[in-house]
C-alpha cells in the first residue's frame, strides 16, 4: 500500500511504503535540512546531507518532520532499530517478570518423598527471599488418603520445619483443607 505523508517538508510518497515508519535518505522531501551529526548542528541542502550520510556509510533519517527546516540525523538506522527492538524486548521481559512475580505457586502430591519435599521447600524459600507470596497446593487422590490418612495433616509441619531450618522469615496467611487437597499461602516477612 502507498504511504502518504502530508507533513511540512514531505511530498506524497507512492509505491512500496515504509514498514518501519521512518523517512530515510531520498524519501525526504525538503530543500534544506537541519543536519545533526557528531554533536554538530547546521542547516545544509538536502543533497549535501545525503552525500555526507552515504560517505559515512550510514542513513539520513528524518527525526523531526514538523520542524522548519526538517531535522535529520546521520545514523545507521537499521542498527538503531535493531537495538531499540532488543531494549524493548528486554524491558518487556523485565516487566513480565515483575507482573507475573506476584504469587508464586508450588504444587506437590500428598505422598512426597523427603528429598523431593526438600527441593520444593528450597523453591519456596527462594520465592520468599525475593519477597513473593507463595501458594502451596497439595493434592492427593482418594486411594492415597485410604493408605495414609494423615498425609495432608503432616505435610505442612514438614514444610514449616524445613523452612525454619533454612532460616526463612514468613507468616502463614491462609491454610485450608478440602477433602483431598490442601492449600497454604505463605507471606514473606521483610528483613529488618
Amino acid at each position: 500500500p502507498a504511504v502518504v505523508m502530508q507533513q511540512r517538508g514531505f511530498a506524497k510518497k507512492t509505491g512500496k511504503g515504509n514498514a518501519h515508519g521512518a523517512v530515510l535518505n531520498e524519501d525526504i522531501r525538503a530543500k534544506e535540512v537541519r543536519l545533526v551529526h557528531e554533536g554538530e548542528t547546521r542547516i545544509v541542502p538536502l543533497k549535501i546531507a545525503i552525500k555526507r550520510a552515504k560517505d559515512a556509510s550510514m542513513d539520513l533519517v528524518c527525526v523531526a518532520p514538523e520542524a522548519n527546516p526538517v531535522v535529520c540525523k546521520i545514523m545507521d538506522f537499521h542498527k538503531e532499530r535493531y537495538q531499540k527492538k532488543l531494549s524493548q524486548k528486554s524491558s518487556e521481559q523485565e516487566r513480565k517478570k515483575r507482573t507475573i512475580g506476584g504469587v508464586k505457586e508450588i504444587k506437590m502430591k500428598g505422598l512426597i518423598e523427603s528429598h523431593d519435599l526438600g527441593v520444593k521447600a528450597s523453591k519456596i524459600h527462594e520465592a520468599l527471599m525475593k519477597l513473593h507470596p507463595v501458594k502451596v497446593k497439595v493434592t492427593t487422590n482418594y486411594r492415597m488418603l485410604q493408605k495414609r490418612p494423615a498425609c495432608l495433616d503432616e505435610l505442612p509441619e514438614r514444610i514449616f520445619q524445613i523452612l525454619e531450618d533454612q532460616g526463612t522469615a514468613y507468616t502463614v496467611s491462609r491454610q485450608f483443607r478440602l477433602q483431598n487437597s490442601l492449600e497454604i499461602v505463605l507471606m514473606p516477612l521483610k528483613p529488618s
